[in-house]
């Protein structure tokens, strides 16, 4: 898997940090919708995201959401406190309990009602220009 990511991201630059086990990011999401309410949520997004993929860094771990925090720009003992009363959960599970419904069982996912169509995981562009010309109503995954 790692030398696949590898190759994916080689034309963009991108190199995926070696990663020995999968991070919880339910509470680095939590961090995200605190972000969102703020308006830094892209950033959020940008810095969770690097340290993670890039750095190999944890994204459950709240030394490192606070860090990710700072970074972004976040005021950090609001944040701690708000991640620590687990103030975004409720949301978080809704918003997952709504992916499960729609049948989203991977991310990045694309849905396109309109064209009875959706499509899940990390996909080429060329998968998005052949369903966006002319082939709905295909689940690709």
């Amino acid at each position: 898997m790692q030398a696949h990511l590898n190759r994916a991201g080689a034309p963009y630059g991108v190199r995926f940090a070696p990663r020995d086990r999968l991070s919880n990011s339910h509470l680095a999401l939590e961090g995200g919708e605190f972000a969102r309410e703020i308006g830094l949520f892209p950033d959020w997004h940008e810095n969770a995201f690097a340290a993670y993929f890039r750095d190999g860094r944890d994204i459950g771990d709240l030394p490192t959401l606070l860090e990710i925090g700072k970074k972004t720009g976040l005021p950090s003992e609001t944040l701690r406190d708000a991640l620590a009363a687990r103030r975004y959960a409720r949301q978080v599970d809704g918003a997952l309990q709504d992916g499960r419904r729609l049948g989203i069982r991977a991310v990045p996912a694309f849905l396109f009602p309109e064209l009875e169509a959706r499509i899940i995981g990390a996909q080429p562009l060329d998968v998005f220009r052949r369903l966006l010309t002319g082939h709905p109503g295909r689940t690709v995954h």
